[in-house]
């Protein structure tokens, strides 16, 4: 083999593996975000306190990144309404993402938002006609027998019914969330939306703490749960799922971003001493196996959006 050709090959070896490690790790730090929303909610931070300067913390951050790659520039009116429209979905999921940790174990609710990709496929349809193929069929009924091993069957005599609604809800706006950044920012760059979006989420929760009073100061402890959750999963792990998309491609990104969950749920039975039954386990099982299926057969990116942590 000449030596070019084999320096190629190299290359392109290099490129694949390092561009799956950091899809990889990416799903390791969006799993810790969960964690810390069980932290904070020891430290007794509010959800508008956690939530509010952890955006603004990374929308700071993303800025920064968006100045030093000279894609800072006014989108136009049009363009940012549209992300206005998305950072009030952002905030919604957000919101439910936390309030489903205040009473689910944390392995639970992030199970409970990978719902999202049969979703979206689902919603495809529905809006755009898009074609629903055997394979979406399969995997919404397979999402939906997992959701219920993972509830269980009465979820009054196993879990908290409140963090199961809002882990499901967060799922679903997280769905409208994706379909709509589809449509909407194919020209607006990943870096510049995330902080957008981040800018609009931080503004929305911080307001709403000053007037509801329920923004509260904290120790050096908190600090240390609200910069991670800032920067861990929010800024370090959208900026690795970018490096990695750009390697391996959305499609195989988005299936090996499933492992999120089981990250969740590994991390939470180390440091929380969570456990989940072996039903629950085996419904988690079969939601990721379904949104796998799922991303396996889409010829398009889940979405930019997905690039921002919930």
């Amino acid at each position: 083999m000449p030596s070019s050709r084999k320096q190629r090959v190299t290359d392109d070896w290099a490129t694949h593996w390092s561009g799956f490690a950091a899809v990889g790790l990416s799903a390791l730090l969006f799993g810790t975000l969960a964690i810390f929303g069980k932290y904070a909610q020891q430290e007794h931070l509010t959800i508008a306190t956690l939530l509010g300067l952890r955006f603004l913390i990374a929308a700071v951050v993303l800025w920064a990144i968006v100045g030093v790659r000279r894609e800072l520039r006014w989108p136009g009116m049009r363009r940012v309404a549209q992300l206005g429209f998305l950072s009030i979905l952002f905030v919604g999921q957000s919101a439910c993402y936390f309030l489903s940790l205040r009473t689910a174990p944390a392995a639970v609710t992030s199970i409970l938002l990978y719902i999202y990709p049969v979703v979206v496929t689902m919603l495809g349809w529905l809006l755009y006609r898009e074609r629903l193929s055997v394979r979406s069929g399969v995997s919404l009924v397979v999402a939906t027998c997992g959701v219920a091993l993972v509830i269980g069957i009465t979820p009054s005599g196993h879990l908290d019914t409140a963090g199961i609604v809002f882990g499901v809800g967060a799922g679903l706006l997280y769905s409208l969330y994706i379909v709509i950044g589809e449509r909407v920012l194919h020209a607006t760059s990943a870096l510049f939306t995330m902080a957008a979006v981040s800018s609009g989420a931080a503004a929305t929760f911080l307001v709403f703490g000053a007037v509801t009073r329920s923004l509260a100061a904290f120790d050096a402890v908190g600090w240390v749960t609200v910069l991670g959750a800032a920067l861990l999963p929010t800024v370090v792990g959208a900026t690795l799922f970018l490096f990695g998309v750009a390697r391996v491609g959305p499609t195989r990104a988005s299936i090996l971003s499933t492992v999120e969950p089981v990250a969740t749920g590994s991390l939470a039975a180390i440091l929380l001493a969570e456990r989940l039954s072996p039903l629950r386990i085996l419904g988690g099982a079969a939601v990721l196996g379904a949104a796998s299926l799922v991303a396996s057969g889409r010829r398009a990116p889940l979405s930019r959006a997905t690039q921002v942590a919930p």
